[in-house]
């Protein structure tokens, strides 16, 4: 099995075969056939097929030492990250060596980068003064969102062409122990340079995430206590609970109906989400009901949608929180899938949990739909 995204489903479901539906047409999910006649569907928030020829994406450097994603290519020259798209190429330099294959990953002095979905993920020695990223483009940008954890040049008002955001700061040893920070600085139109540095301000090893842009499943932003103003629309990873590096923080989601189409009318028997751990498995966490719609765009601590009922809590497996939404997601007496305003996960009780959000490529947060 090559694939990736299938050995993910394995892992999940604990086993090696796969029976694929291979009429499925929708981008962002593998649907496969039950013993029982009856159909799950793993949708990927972001899209796991090829935009242009719609195969599945293999999610590894080739050995020619490119990674097809799903929406365009990645390749390292020297110690610069290629991105190629449908609209631009953006370059981005680190301060680091020449980077060689090893193990279908780019290493280097102090540098590592790993395959995702259209993108890649980078782990970043630095020191107490941090490092740097220096991203040039072939066509002008003239609008940047950004926060201390996330940098997107925007294609659109509210559509990114590429993302660069934290994942977080962790020791020699692999452990997380943190968060990380980030500014940015405009040269020109064609060309930034963005600062990174734990919020310790300790040497540190920083993972990031780099990708281009594709739509996702999931619609969601964190917001937190101690940033208060600070929306993180496009932030890969979500610091649950209460940090140092944070203070408390929540995570607002919300679906793209649009994308569960296909089970729309369809008789569902469960409907769970498998959210990626980075660190914390022995945290708890809580889904609450929403009181009315959210912005993932415009909220902040400060201005938060009221939370209503807990309808659910996590179970830690296989490196993942698994959390039953069949009783908030379905109609009780026709089982058929109902919209809801979106959910708020938070941990129960003290502790924190550190896992990727809805726009995450390298660790993707899967919905997994049982239906007939």
């Amino acid at each position: 099995m090559h694939s990736a995204v299938l050995q993910t489903i394995c892992a999940l479901r604990g086993c090696t075969e796969l029976v694929i539906n291979r009429a499925n047409a929708n981008r962002h999910r593998v649907v496969l056939w039950e013993e029982d006649q009856t159909q799950t569907a793993y949708y990927f928030s972001p899209p796991v097929y090829r935009a242009g020829d719609r195969e599945l994406v293999d999610g590894r450097f080739g050995s020619d030492g490119i990674l097809v994603g799903t929406g365009g290519t990645a390749f390292v020259e020297k110690s610069t990250l290629c991105l190629m798209g449908a609209n631009d190429t953006i370059f981005c330099d680190f301060d680091a060596g020449p980077l060689k294959m090893e193990d279908a990953r780019y290493v280097g002095q102090g540098i590592e980068i790993c395959p995702a979905l259209n993108g890649v993920a980078v782990k970043l020695c630095c020191g107490d003064g941090g490092t740097t990223v220096r991203i040039r483009t072939e066509k002008p940008y003239y609008h940047v969102r950004a926060s201390s954890k996330c940098f997107a040049l925007m294609e659109e008002p509210f559509r990114p062409s590429m993302v660069l955001s934290g994942i977080g700061a962790f020791l020699a040893d692999g452990k997380l122990c943190g968060g990380l920070k980030m500014a940015f600085q405009k040269i020109h139109d064609r060309e930034y340079t963005v600062w990174l540095c734990s919020t310790s301000g300790t040497p540190r090893v920083l993972w990031m995430e780099i990708g281009l842009y594709e739509p996702k499943l999931f619609l969601d932003t964190t917001v937190e206590s101690r940033h208060p103003e600070e929306n993180n629309a496009y932030g890969t990873a979500a610091f649950l609970g209460s940090t140092r590096s944070y203070g408390t923080q929540w995570l607002y989601t919300r679906p793209d109906y649009s994308i569960l189409a296909d089970v729309s009318g369809r008789q569902i028997q469960e409907i769970s989400l498998h959210i990626p751990i980075f660190a914390g498995q022995n945290a708890v966490l809580c889904g609450t009901a929403l009181s009315r719609r959210f912005c993932s765009f415009g909220s902040t601590w400060e201005n938060k949608v009221e939370t209503g009922c807990v309808f659910g809590e996590s179970l830690v497996r296989g490196g993942y929180h698994t959390l039953d939404l069949t009783g908030f997601l379905t109609d009780p007496h026709t089982h058929l899938l109902r919209q809801t305003e979106g959910w708020v996960l938070r941990t129960k009780g003290s502790g924190y949990t550190v896992v990727s959000t809805g726009d995450s490529a390298f660790a993707p947060q899967i919905l997994a739909v049982r239906f007939r």
